[in-house]
C-alpha cells in the first residue's frame, strides 16, 4: 500500500514538472513570434533617413496630414522600413520607396507591397513641389499605406492628388543621386539596378543644417 501511494505521488510529480515546463516553454516560444508590438508614435517632427547613398533630413506637417503623417511615423519608429530600398527612380523628377517586398531580392514584385493599415488621402494646402515627401498609391485608388515618393521637381498637377506629408530639408541632393542610378530595361525600366536601401532612421527635435 506504501509502496502504490509512493508511486503515485512520484507519478504526480512528473505530471506537474512536465505542465510547469511546457507552460515554460509555450512563454518562450511566445517570445519568437513575429507579432507587432504597439508602437510609440514620437513627439519629434523630423526623420532623418541614413541610407547608401547619404542622409535624407524630412520635416514632416502632422497639423495638415496627421494620419498619413502618423502611420509614417509609426513605420519609421517601429523599423519596418529598415532595409527596404528606393525601388523605383526617374531622374530628376522622383524616388520611391517603403514597399517591404523590396527586401525579398524579386525585383518584379518591388511596388506591388504594403503594410496592412491603410491612409484615405488627405487634402491639404502642401504643395507638390521640389523636395515634397507624399504618400504613394496605386493608380485608381485615393488609400496610401507605407510607400512614398520625394518629388524633385514641382508638379502642380499633383497637387491634392497625393497626400504630402512633408519636405526635405536636407539631403535633396541624395535624392537626385538615387534618381539618376541606372535602370533596368521593359518592366524593371524605372527600376535601379543598384539597390538603395534605408539602413537606420533617427527622430530629431530640431535640424541644424552645417555650414
Amino acid at each position: 500500500m506504501k509502496k502504490i501511494f509512493f508511486l503515485f505521488l512520484l507519478l504526480s510529480f512528473l505530471v506537474s514538472c512536465s505542465s510547469s515546463e511546457n507552460k515554460k516553454v509555450k512563454k518562450a516560444d511566445l517570445s519568437f513570434l513575429n507579432v507587432e508590438k504597439e508602437t510609440k508614435i514620437p513627439e519629434e517632427n523630423i526623420v532623418l533617413l541614413k541610407t547608401d547613398f547619404g542622409d535624407i533630413v524630412i520635416k514632416l506637417y502632422p497639423n495638415k496630414s496627421p494620419k498619413s503623417v502618423k502611420l509614417f511615423k509609426k513605420l519609421c519608429a517601429n523599423g519596418f522600413y529598415i532595409g527596404t530600398s528606393f525601388h523605383r527612380v526617374i531622374p530628376d523628377v522622383l524616388i520611391q520607396g517603403g514597399d517591404p517586398l523590396s527586401k525579398d531580392g524579386n525585383l518584379y514584385n518591388d511596388g506591388t507591397g504594403s503594410y496592412e493599415e491603410k491612409v484615405p488621402l488627405e487634402q491639404n494646402d502642401l504643395k507638390m513641389k521640389r523636395g515634397a515627401v507624399a504618400i504613394s498609391h496605386p493608380a485608381g485608388y485615393t488609400e496610401g499605406s507605407s510607400q512614398f515618393f520625394i518629388c524633385l521637381r514641382n508638379i502642380p498637377s499633383w497637387n491634392n492628388k497625393y497626400t504630402i506629408i512633408g519636405y526635405v530639408i536636407s539631403g535633396l541632393n541624395v535624392v537626385k543621386k538615387i534618381s539618376h542610378l541606372k535602370r533596368g530595361s521593359g518592366r524593371l525600366k524605372e527600376h535601379p539596378l543598384i539597390k538603395v536601401k534605408i539602413l537606420k532612421i533617427k527622430f530629431l527635435k530640431k535640424w541644424k543644417r552645417n555650414k
